[in-house]
């Protein structure tokens, strides 16, 4: 890591360009998992987060924050994925109320929060699976 000193308004610039090569490598992650390019044993969960997040608290107090902010831009992309129950699933619901012009019944959208839930559910499962196998069981 190598650390300079630059005036304020290039600082700001500057960490909007490496906000904005997080959250492209943020997506090209996403689509090489669907792809099968990274192997779904690769998702982790909050134990690897925690694991993560003390080496880098090791390395320094700079490299931790590097490391949250990482986390935080992940975390946002994945929340705009159009999966009820995230903020990505609100939007798809209005742009189908907008698409559709009347609302959707309260209903439907219940029960595709409910599947949506059910969704997260396991994929946190599957990620602590994962974490377990990984650092458990090697």
């Amino acid at each position: 890591m190598i650390l300079k000193k630059v005036n304020p308004f290039l600082a700001i610039g500057t960490g909007f360009l490496q906000t904005w090569n997080g959250i492209k490598l943020t997506v090209l992650g996403i689509i090489k998992l669907i792809q099968r390019v990274i192997p779904a044993k690769e998702i982790g969960s909050p134990i690897m987060i925690a694991k993560l997040a003390g080496e880098q608290a090791k390395k320094g107090i700079l490299s931790l924050a590097l490391f949250t902010a990482i986390i935080s831009i992940n975390l946002g992309i994945i929340n705009l994925f159009p999966i009820p129950i995230l903020d990505g699933g609100h939007f798809l619901f209005l742009a189908l109320e907008a698409v559709l012009r009347r609302p959707i019944s309260i209903r439907k959208m219940e029960i595709a929060q409910q599947i949506g839930l059910v969704f997260i559910i396991l994929l946190m499962l599957f990620a602590i699976r994962n974490d377990v196998m990984r650092y458990f069981f090697p």
